[in-house]
């Protein structure tokens, strides 16, 4: 893995709430393979992070578990899985795509794909979840080097929504976390506070060391403080 990848993770998406599980075994019985326009993204992606992993991936009908819009990384052994509901494949385009197989990657790349789910309760779950959404985010937005993309891919995977290109609004998305009524208990961020994220992090000490641009708005650990507090009052 890429070291330099590693240490862009979320400071409060703890290595140590994930075990080392040999015996996660993935096995896609049923699944069509990815299409080849899916498989040259993930190869751009790998190239991008500059990653040399085995991934595989396929397309799944939607279920009432992923739901219809969806995608999911797992593992068996050292062969990564990245699995798409094929109405996700349908609405995205190449950039967003691109976005989601980084995301996808980032869950592979900060041991997701081994999270034990042995907690206590709900709302441990989701907290720890969410999280891991932040860290994936991050890697999802390296991938593509695009606010707008990030923000598009996310609302898409969301709402199943299509538009014209330039249409979302990102400052009313991002303003909506202000409001009492959007905090919700899931375990994903709301939109809104997942692209306020991506934004806080493409300006951070953490960011721009990892492009090498010494200019940042952000310190690390306060742009990681601010952004666990909201998903703390959000799942509260």
């Amino acid at each position: 893995m890429n070291s330099k990848l590693k240490d862009l993770r979320f400071k409060y998406d703890s290595p140590i709430n994930y075990s080392s599980n040999s015996e996660v075994l993935f096995k896609p019985h049923g699944l069509s393979s990815a299409p080849a326009n899916i498989l040259k993204s993930i190869d751009q992606v790998k190239k991008k992070l500059n990653l040399d992993i085995n991934i595989r991936s396929y397309i799944c009908p939607a279920n009432k578990d992923l739901g219809i819009f969806n995608a999911f990384a797992s593992r068996n052994n050292n062969i990564y899985f990245i699995v798409f509901t094929k109405q996700l494949t349908r609405l995205l385009n190449k950039d967003e795509l691109r976005f989601i197989i980084g995301h996808e990657i980032g869950h592979i790349i900060f041991g997701h794909t081994n999270e034990s789910r042995n907690l206590v309760n709900a709302g441990s779950l989701n907290l720890q979840s969410q999280c891991a959404e932040v860290s994936a985010d991050r890697i999802g937005y390296v991938s593509v080097d695009s606010i707008s993309v990030a923000a598009s891919a996310t609302h898409k995977l969301q709402y199943g929504m299509r538009y014209k290109e330039n249409k979302i609004n990102i400052k009313k998305l991002t303003d909506y976390i202000n409001d009492p009524n959007s905090g919700h208990s899931t375990s994903h961020p709301t939109n809104s506070l997942r692209l306020e994220s991506i934004i806080r992090f493409s300006m951070s000490e953490k960011y721009r060391d990892y492009i090498k641009d010494s200019h940042h708005i952000f310190k690390n650990d306060k742009l990681d403080e601010s952004i666990y507090k909201k998903i703390k009052k959000q799942i509260s």
